[in-house]
């Protein structure tokens, strides 16, 4: 079972809640606007570093 979660980077998961928070705003910009939010955006609004902030854009992409 874990070879088959490692496979497909599921066992990666972050557990960081202030990158889980930024994953859903980042998907519903990309929804009402067509493309993704910039990094300045992001970051004011939910209060993340810029490496938080390169995680959330890569799950949120994943999760589209």
């Amino acid at each position: 079972m874990l070879n088959k979660l490692t496979n497909k980077g599921e066992s990666k998961m972050t557990k960081d809640k202030n990158i889980l928070k930024a994953v859903e705003p980042i998907k519903l910009f990309k929804v009402f606007h067509g493309k993704y939010p910039t990094q300045e955006a992001i970051r004011a609004v939910c209060n993340i570093n810029n490496k938080q902030y390169k995680e959330a854009l890569k799950l949120a992409k994943e999760r589209a």
